[in-house]
């Protein structure tokens, strides 16, 4: 059998790589992430299990980036809205 690094079958691997780290983002946020800590602050403990100190520094960045925030922020009012809307 011949495989090649192109297509379909490199495009499925890519998005699965993809939703795995989206994933793992996810699980480690909804861990470690705490709105009343400063950046600063969270940026001062440890790195959960294996991870590096500059993965967790990057990953801090990330969570504190205001881009990133408005994004969450739209996308939790958009799920308030879908709700509100079922119920009516």
């Amino acid at each position: 059998m011949d495989v090649k690094n192109e297509g379909p079958s490199k495009a499925a691997c890519t998005d699965i790589i993809k939703k795995g780290l989206r994933q793992q983002r996810y699980h480690l946020k909804r861990k470690y992430y705490d709105s009343s800590l400063t950046k600063e602050q969270l940026l001062a403990r440890d790195p959960p299990g294996k991870m590096k100190k500059e993965d967790w520094t990057k990953l801090v960045e990330y969570w504190y980036d205001p881009d990133n925030q408005v994004h969450a922020s739209s996308l939790s009012g958009y799920l308030i809205n879908m709700q509100f809307n079922l119920y009516m």
